[in-house]
């Protein structure tokens, strides 16, 4: 579950892992009406040990519909802090 901040309000929604590869992973984010499938390059800085990278790395939607770049930012913002978060 990410919580997101949009428009003074909280959103959460569930987040699935869908496929890891050495380059890249997507990750299915599920709202209330419609699905959106985020790629991120992740795993390719990790794999080069650039961990200082890793932290914010390039997001893409592949998927779904997003009504504007500053709710994108939200989800983006929301599954960097869900994969950076310890544990």
């Amino acid at each position: 579950m990410i919580t997101i901040r949009y428009n003074g309000r909280s959103y959460q929604y569930k987040v699935e892992r869908v496929e890891v590869t050495d380059k890249e992973e997507r990750y299915k984010v599920f709202t209330r009406s419609d699905t959106i499938l985020f790629i991120s390059n992740r795993p390719f800085f990790l794999k080069k040990k650039l961990k200082h990278r890793a932290i914010n790395p390039t997001w893409k939607v592949e998927e779904g519909k997003i009504k504007s770049n500053s709710l994108k930012e939200a989800f983006i913002i929301a599954l960097n802090a869900h994969l950076n978060k310890p544990g």
